[in-house]
């Protein structure tokens, strides 16, 4: 099968290009989707292991129509092709130890969230009509979502609900601990920190992928790109396709 036969020259070009960093702007339908499935499977006919491929999305309807057309080409058994979330949670399942986490922590829908957040306000005699415990766990997710701890999230807080939910905020990270559990958004949080406070984790990873990919690049929020740069900070191989006039994932702070 001639990988390359259906592409148009700058199609072509963006697949065969596999060494150093690349970015790929494309509107809707123009093929963004083929791109990174027909790079990874000309990746593999150069020699490189499936098992040193990471490529990333941001819905599992995409990650799996991807790995379907990849299949097309190649076995996919090795290759790691997830959401953000989805990697967070492989990679945390074999390093959460590093962070205080054991390797079979919970993890944390809305519902959950929101049911610990209302504990914690009846704990420290928040009133539920001052700030209810769905907008207070949203405001944490934010924060989260744009790389804000605790501390920094105290430090800015400037009225008397925001100081309110700084106090949630600190109560809830603390309780996560305890229950050993770790939120939706711990899966881009957590990564981020084992990857800026292990060098030796970074290092391990580094190594083990080779190559990243990210579809839809134009919705990564701050902390999912921390972490691709992290990844792709030696070996320089980073291929990222987007539509700059598209984000989907705004309200996340992409």
């Amino acid at each position: 099968m001639d990988l390359l036969a259906n592409l148009n020259p700058q199609q072509t070009e963006a697949v065969t290009t596999i060494d150093g960093p690349l970015l790929v702007l494309a509107g809707p339908g123009s093929g963004k989707t083929r791109v990174i499935t027909t790079r990874i499977a000309y990746m593999l006919t150069q020699g490189i292991p499936a098992w040193k491929i990471l490529s990333m999305t941001f819905t599992n309807k995409a990650a799996a129509e991807m790995r379907r057309r990849v299949e097309r080409f190649a076995s996919v058994d090795e290759l790691q092709i997830s959401t953000f979330h989805s990697f967070g949670a492989w990679l945390m399942r074999r390093e959460s130890l590093a962070l205080g986490f054991q390797r079979n922590f919970s993890i944390y829908d809305t519902d959950d969230r929101d049911s610990l957040v209302r504990r914690i306000m009846k704990e420290l005699k928040i009133d539920t009509a001052f700030v209810t415990a769905s907008a207070a766990g949203y405001a944490i997710s934010d924060a989260k979502n744009r790389a804000i701890d605790p501390e920094t999230y105290r430090a800015g807080a400037y009225d008397v609900q925001s100081k309110a939910v700084a106090d949630i905020y600190s109560r809830y990270e603390k309780a996560l601990v305890e229950a050993q559990a770790m939120d939706f958004d711990d899966l881009l949080v957590k990564p981020l920190k084992l990857f800026t406070e292990h060098p030796d984790v970074l290092a391990k990873y580094r190594g083990r992928f080779s190559h990243i990919m990210i579809d839809e690049y134009q919705d990564t929020n701050t902390i999912q790109y921390r972490v691709s740069r992290l990844l792709a900070q030696e070996s320089k191989n980073i291929c990222v396709t987007g539509d700059p006039d598209q984000s989907i994932y705004s309200w996340r702070g992409a």
